[in-house]
């Protein structure tokens, strides 16, 4: 049996019943189920007996094969678009829940919501876009192919719209690229054998972070705008590709060159010596019918053939040269691309995070070359599963972003953000410790242990006393500020450069003059009798921000 008020309907009023008619007397003439030869092979079999049957008939018989042969064919092409429109109505009932862009307060209305699903279903040949004239956008259900289109077709999507008058074309564009990106993460994969204290110590985090959020946010911010800058620059098509690359990722900071970490700028010297090569990686990289271990294998092999070449031409050189595209430095390149899909990616922070949250990661038998991010992936999503649920953080996170950042409606990047604050914001005692605690628990000694009997006013004396306060000592204390108060030295170092040999030697003797000016008496540790000065001269400058404030 076939499906005849669907195919009705496909049809039209007009012809419906004559095209219903028609495949009613193919599954009798010829002893079949349609939708069965569908199954089978898409028809193939019966399309041939009736076409066989037109060139031996004569008369009616004939005129009758020709008809249900063309009746047959549109049938198939009704199946074919059966998704689509199953598509089209989940988008379209979608989208009328979603809020208005320039007044949130109200909904869209139905002549808006069926103008940009009609854009979506046909109205793409109107752009000239040779790729996609025929393409009816409902028959996309990747996020990632359907990015490659929306980049493709909104510019002139834009100006089709500017030139008619209303947003027909960008809302359904953007709205639909919204609507499978929540789809995409709805479906994710997420372990459900989760204990619920990492659970826990996820939505700690999540906290922390909302207590903290724009000291976080004067740090992370860059991820936001840096991606938003790419997408407006990016074209992998352009005349000349290395200037366009080294643009495009040149808002990236320390995501791509930090410390003695250099691949922005390898990639940047493969890109001008073989621009063409470097194009073809890339072109690679971003195809997601690849594998992602192959894509990684062939990025990396590029690169290194580079340095192989380089040390080859250059015998003399006595030290090795390293291409730097690691594990790290392609996933900043995949998220770029399709920040909707991957997440930022850093071996320690991921490692880090794991061990503080208790989360235990997959180790697969066979290890593939990227194992190590498909299980970070994993967490991602665990994470990114209580973002959803905090309506909170999300209005915080969408509230900084302005038109030069990426806007994040697939809550990636915040949900890596989540993971950096958790492994380099937080330290392992806030995982264990509850809030009223932290502060005087946070290092060795207490103030019931240990206190020095510095008053606020004292704190204020001393810290315009130029004799005990230098200016290194003012700026690292305003770095601790910035980030909280508080702060580890290798925190420090990593956020502001320089070594966290040189905080934990600047915060020693700062702490040691203080306790001289003071002449504040020793710490006895009762377990050992052993005088703790430094630790507790450190922990003064760790904990001065905290006591001046309260």
């Amino acid at each position: 049996m076939f499906d005849r008020t669907g195919f009705k309907a496909f049809v039209g009023t007009n012809s419906g019943n004559s095209y219903v008619n028609g495949l009613d007397n193919i599954e009798k003439i010829y002893s079949v189920d349609i939708d069965a030869e569908l199954r089978k092979d898409n028809c193939v079999h019966l399309l041939s007996r009736i076409d066989s049957d037109k060139k031996t008939l004569a008369g009616n018989d004939r005129h009758n094969r020709q008809n249900w042969f063309s009746h047959l064919k549109k049938y198939i092409e009704f199946k074919a678009t059966q998704p689509a429109e199953e598509q089209k109505k989940q988008f379209i009932a979608w989208m009328k829940k979603q809020p208005q862009r320039d007044d949130p307060t109200k909904l869209y209305s139905d002549v808006v919501v069926n103008a940009a699903a009609a854009k979506l279903q046909s109205g793409l040949k109107t752009l000239g876009i040779p790729e996609y004239l025929d393409v009816n956008c409902f028959t996309i259900t990747d996020i990632a192919e359907f990015t490659k289109l929306h980049q493709a077709c909104y510019q002139a999507a834009t100006t089709s719209d500017r030139e008619m008058g209303y947003k027909a074309f960008r809302n359904g564009l953007d709205f639909y690229k919204q609507f499978l990106t929540e789809s995409s993460s709805n479906t994710a994969v997420v372990k459900t054998d989760i204990p619920a204290s990492v659970i826990e110590r996820i939505r700690l985090v999540i906290s922390h972070y909302k207590r903290n959020f724009e000291t976080v946010n004067k740090q992370e911010r860059y991820k936001w705008e840096a991606i938003g800058w790419y997408k407006q620059h990016w074209n992998i098509e352009a005349e000349n590709f290395a200037e366009m690359l080294a643009n495009a990722f040149s808002k990236a900071s320390n995501l791509l060159a930090s410390g003695r970490y250099f691949p922005y700028r390898m990639i940047n010297e493969y890109a001008n010596a073989n621009p063409e090569e470097v194009r073809r990686i890339f072109k690679i990289l971003h195809d997601e019918r690849i594998p992602l271990a192959e894509r990684y294998q062939i990025f990396q092999s590029s690169c290194k053939s580079r340095i192989d070449q380089i040390m080859k031409e250059n015998p003399e050189r006595e030290k090795s040269l390293n291409h730097y595209q690691d594990l790290r430095a392609v996933v900043v390149y995949l998220t770029f691309e399709y920040p909707e899909k991957y997440y930022l990616f850093k071996s320690t922070m991921y490692s880090d995070f794991c061990e503080r949250v208790g989360f235990v990661e997959d180790k697969p038998k066979t290890k593939s070359a990227v194992w190590k991010v498909e299980s970070y992936t994993r967490l991602c999503e665990l994470i990114l599963a209580e973002v959803k649920k905090d309506s909170e953080l999300i209005a915080m996170s969408k509230a900084r972003l302005d038109e030069s950042c990426y806007q994040d409606d697939a809550l990636h990047l915040l949900t890596m953000d989540l993971v950096y604050y958790g492994s380099n914001y937080m330290s392992a005692e806030d995982f264990n410790q509850s809030a009223p605690d932290r502060i005087d628990q946070i290092c060795w000694p207490s103030l019931e242990e240990y206190n020095p009997g510095i008053t606020r006013a004292m704190w204020i004396a001393v810290l315009n006393n130029g004799s005990v306060t230098t200016p290194e000592n003012l700026d690292m204390l305003k770095k601790m500020l910035e980030l909280g108060g508080e702060s580890t030295c290798a925190h420090l170092a990593e956020v502001y450069g320089n070594t966290h040999a040189y905080y934990n030697k600047l915060g020693s003797s700062f702490g040691e003059k203080v306790k001289k000016h003071y002449n504040c008496p020793d710490c006895i540790d009762r377990e050992d009798d052993a005088v703790k000065r430094n630790r507790v001269s450190h922990c003064c400058s760790r904990k001065w921000s905290h006591r001046l404030s309260h």
